[in-house]
């Protein structure tokens, strides 16, 4: 995991197709300096409960031994998407203080702090681990860069994380803030039809935070939200919206922007 999360801090895991030709025009991609610090805090706690270990039975281990064992286990985990890369990335000695424990577990359940190793070292772990993961990705909307060589909108998917500055197109290249995207997206929401579940998740991205469902049963019950219309599903015409109730197990669905309007008068329903 450690070999991995060097991959990843150094920016080698990127994927790319292969070329012949001159240097990528792209710009390098810098290096993940937040994960300095949970990696180094990780390979601390390990690097402690391996000498505590070992100097509680008075051994010295062969470092050569356990750099060859390291390289090994490399082969037998996970590997990134480029295997080239991890071979890039020397041993690390967390690897070979991590190996070490591992190959002794007898020594390390029998000490005395085995509860304080375990609650140490677990932290430890989760922590460079969430480092590392990728932040969940934001739905943006849609890129509206115009292409004038064929006269229309660029059209794709934008994704970035949750507070992100800046949203790049990854087919036009456009960069586009942030902010100005999260306003249209809310924009173009407010006129759309959503059922109930549908329009808990909505006023879930609009607030932060989940908004409870008595809130919504109690705006139906006093009649400060009303349906605009009933959502019907039909094997032959498929799913469709319609003024009208046909069929007892219709869901209504209701205006988005009726919902947002509410909870915009209302802001202590989110803290329930």
């Amino acid at each position: 995991m450690v070999a991995d999360i060097a991959v990843a801090a150094a920016r080698l895991d990127r994927a790319t197709p292969g070329r012949i030709g001159g240097r990528s025009a792209d710009t390098p991609l810098p290096e993940r300096l937040g994960l300095r610090k949970p990696v180094a805090d990780l390979a601390d706690v390990v690097r402690r409960w391996a000498i505590i270990t070992a100097a509680g039975h008075q051994v010295c281990p062969s470092r050569r031994h356990l750099t060859e064992l390291a390289l090994e286990a490399r082969d037998q985990q996970h590997r990134p998407r480029d295997p080239a890369a991890l071979a890039l990335i020397p041993v690390q000695p967390v690897e070979i203080h991590a190996l070490w424990l591992a190959h002794h577990p007898a020594w390390l359940r029998g000490h005395p702090s085995i509860g304080d190793a375990h609650q140490q070292i677990t932290t430890a772990v989760a922590r460079a681990r969430a480092a590392c993961d990728r932040p969940q990705l934001r739905f943006y909307g849609w890129c509206r860069t115009r292409d004038t060589a064929h006269e229309q909108q660029c059209g794709a998917e934008l994704y970035a994380a949750t507070d992100a500055d800046l949203v790049a197109c990854r087919r036009c290249g456009t960069k586009h803030p942030g902010d100005q995207l999260r306003d249209q997206l809310l924009m173009d929401a407010r006129s759309a039809l959503a059922t109930r579940e549908e329009l808990l998740a909505v006023l879930h991205v609009y607030t932060g935070t989940p908004v409870p469902a008595g809130t919504f049963y109690s705006w139906r019950s006093r009649g400060r939200l009303r349906p605009a219309g009933w959502l019907h599903r039909d094997e032959r015409y498929g799913d469709r919206i319609t003024d009208h109730w046909i069929s007892r197990t219709d869901p209504p669905v209701f205006r988005v922007g009726d919902a947002l309007a509410l909870l915009d008068k209302t802001p202590s329903t989110t803290t329930e």
